[in-house]
């Protein structure tokens, strides 16, 4: 299919695209990648998988994480045969629409148990509708692929860093460190080493400069904004989760009535029951403390 532009590179490289919504569990994804061991797995609705994950004794989401940390996967038993890779290479690709990734995630236990951090989080707002589409040069997005695709080593390559490279790094490094939201941060310096990594590989470089480390670490500033935008808290019930949200703003240094309602969305969401009860929450118990009100009296 002359639009499917990618799918020769995808092809040419053995890398299988498998449907999210097929893979049921832990277990089948590893017979999955027993055959297809470089795969994308890909769910246009991620309501589906957290579907698919939120069942009793789910295995999928433990799988995801193992396979975000090495490229081994197994699963068997007594009676059923093994099944399993130690050459995994699975990307996920997760589609949801802001209320479904925030009921896909919220008090559901994925937060705290690392599976949202091993995501890299992009957000689109309000598109732009056209009333038709654009049309497309195909020629020109067949010379792209082809490009990046001479790009793509074929053999191990582990670029070396410029001085001021090296120093640009460390400095990021060492300021995220110092950040006192670790529940943000564990996987940033991670995944922001693999976007430096990729800018030196399609820039055709063996050579990290102090460019490319630049611009990705303004990527990984920006990785962390949208988790400090996106980030849900980890909490049993909604109330719970509301309190988190306010504290974690309250982190940030003080803030009045109106701070925290923007911080908690609360106008978006229609959420003002549980903001004020969990507001009341934290002055009774003393985790917040009001040290007086602005001209509007908040």
């Amino acid at each position: 299919d002359e639009g499917e532009t990618l799918c020769p590179l995808l092809v040419a490289g053995g890398i299988k695209v498998l449907a999210g919504a097929r893979i049921g569990s832990g277990q089948y994804l590893a017979r999955l990648l027993q055959e297809n061991p470089h795969s994308i797995a890909f769910w246009d609705e991620a309501s589906s998988f957290f579907h698919q994950s939120d069942m009793e004794f789910a295995t999928l989401p433990s799988a995801i994480k193992t396979l975000f940390e090495s490229n081994s996967h197994w699963c068997g038993s007594h009676t059923n045969k093994s099944w399993g890779t130690d050459n995994a290479h699975l990307s996920v690709l997760l589609h949801a629409t802001r209320p479904s990734f925030t009921r896909g995630f919220q008090t559901k236990g994925s937060v705290g148990d690392g599976l949202l951090g091993r995501f890299t989080l992009v957000y689109v707002g309000n598109k732009v509708v056209l009333p038709e589409w654009a049309p497309r040069d195909f020629t020109k997005e067949r010379r792209l692929v082809n490009t990046l695709e001479g790009f793509i080593p074929q053999s191990l390559l582990v670029p070396e860093f410029e001085a001021s490279a090296r120093e640009c790094w460390h400095a990021f490094v060492l300021a995220v460190a110092a950040l006192s939201e670790v529940e943000l941060t564990p996987r940033i310096v991670t995944l922001t080493k693999v976007d430096l990594l990729l800018r030196a590989v399609f820039s055709g470089s063996a050579v990290i400069t102090r460019e490319m480390a630049e611009r990705s670490v303004i990527w990984g500033w920006h990785q962390l904004l949208l988790r400090r935008a996106l980030w849900l808290p980890d909490a049993e019930d909604k109330v719970t989760a509301m309190t988190q949200t306010l504290l974690r703003r309250l982190r940030r240094g003080t803030a009045s009535a109106c701070d925290l309602r923007t911080a908690a969305h609360v106008a978006r969401d229609g959420t003002h029951e549980l903001f004020a009860r969990a507001l009341l929450a934290l002055q009774r118990s003393s985790a917040l403390t009001t040290v007086g009100t602005n001209r509007k009296g908040q």
